[in-house]
Order: structure tokens, then sequence, then C-alpha cells
């Protein structure tokens, strides 16, 4: 594998950003960016963690009590694994609350509704980097997730800056892209915070979505990507 040139965090400017990470699904935050997660907590400069859908479609479900149950049961887990990343829960902001695989079309009223919360989160707390999945990852829902990002920041009027990450992607060409490294962190203390995911490692039945093996032993550091001018 050839390396390919970064920066540490603290080595920028960007140490003294506050940083708003914006996840998907309830896992994608600490299987993208948990180390960078505790990294910015310890340095008092994340805002906090949104998801873009209530995660409530990982599996089956015979009713929507049963769908309620299984939204709970997700956001608790990602409650859990802030928790054991940042010893803090308060980074848990309530979720955008679009449906896992059905992301809202652009203009719709709930795609114009997520963008004005979050407009209102960064002008709130002066947010100057909002964390995103990679624009062309596999996954529909972290695709939206990345424009939504993009259409927020455009509307914001100071400077802020969308910084993408991994989850199911691949890492962008060093052409297109800054790499910026988090610090490195225990790997069990990772491994703790994905273990708070349960329905997402043992799944109550066949049908439902289980993390594969290959991402349940996570890397102890992160990149995220600044696109180049």
């Amino acid at each position: 594998m050839v390396s390919r040139p970064f920066w540490p965090l603290q080595a920028t400017t960007l140490v003294r950003a506050r940083w708003l990470i914006l996840a998907p699904h309830p896992d994608d935050e600490t299987i993208g960016v948990g180390a960078l997660i505790a990294e910015l907590a310890d340095l008092k400069t994340l805002v906090g963690v949104i998801h873009l859908t209530d995660g409530g479609g990982s599996r089956p479900v015979r009713d929507s009590a049963d769908r309620q149950r299984l939204v709970h049961q997700r956001r608790y887990e990602a409650s859990q694994a802030l928790w054991r990343l940042t010893g803090s829960r308060r980074y848990l902001l309530p979720s955008l609350g679009w449906t896992d695989g059905r992301p809202a079309a652009a203009g719709s009223v709930r795609y114009r509704e997520s963008n004005r919360r979050l407009r209102a989160i960064c002008l709130r707390h002066r947010v100057d980097v909002i964390v995103a999945p990679m624009a062309d990852d596999a996954h529909c829902d972290h695709r939206a997730a990345y424009q939504l990002a993009t259409h927020c920041v455009q509307s914001v009027p100071r400077a802020v800056r969308v910084a993408e990450y991994c989850v199911w992607g691949t890492a962008p060409s060093s052409r297109t892209h800054r790499s910026i490294r988090s610090a490195c962190m225990p790997r069990g203390r990772r491994r703790s915070a994905l273990r708070a995911h349960q329905s997402q490692l043992y799944p109550s039945n066949a049908q439902a979505f289980s993390l594969p093996m290959a991402m349940r032993n996570p890397k102890t550091f992160d990149f995220v990507y600044l696109r180049r001018s």
C-alpha cells in the first residue's frame, strides 16, 4: 500500500475549529469517526453528533410499535457509544428523523426542514466544520448526508467547511482532497463504543442488517478529507 501525505489535526488551524458530526445512521459515527469524536471532545471543540435517519430500518418490523421500539433502541445504543467515546451523553443531538434507505428529495418539505435545523445549529454553536460521509459513498443515505451538509453550508452566512469521512466508500485521491488524521486512541475504547451498537452486531433475525466482521476490528485513528480549492 502506498502511503499518502496527511496532516495531524493538532498541527492544523482546524484544531481550534468547532465541529459537527453528521452521521447517516446510529453506528456510523463510531465506525467512521469514533477516534475523531473522542479527540474533539478532549479538545472541547465537539459541538455534537446528529443522525440523518432514526435507525428504524435496520431490521424488518411487525408494526409501528415494533418500529418505534427499534428507533428507541438505536438511539440508546448511540448514546451509550458516545458516552464510551467522550465520557458524556450530551453530544447526542436530536435525529433528523429520515427513514432508512429513503432519503428525502432535495427541495422537499422534509429536506428543507432538515436544512433549516442544521443551519440553526451551525449559527447557534458557531460551527466551523460539518463532517459528513464521502460524496460518492455506496449507500444512498450516506450520499444524501453529504448533499445536505453541502447545501447547509451554502446557506450559512459565515465560513463553514465540509469534511468527508469513509464508511463504505474508499479514500479519495490526494489530488482532489487534503487528508487530516485524528490522534490515536486506545483500540479497546473504540471497540467498547462499537459494542454499544448491539442491534447491529447481534441482529434478532436473519433478515436484519449485521455489521460485517471486517468492520468489527476498528482502527485507532480516523482520516477526514477536505476538498482542495
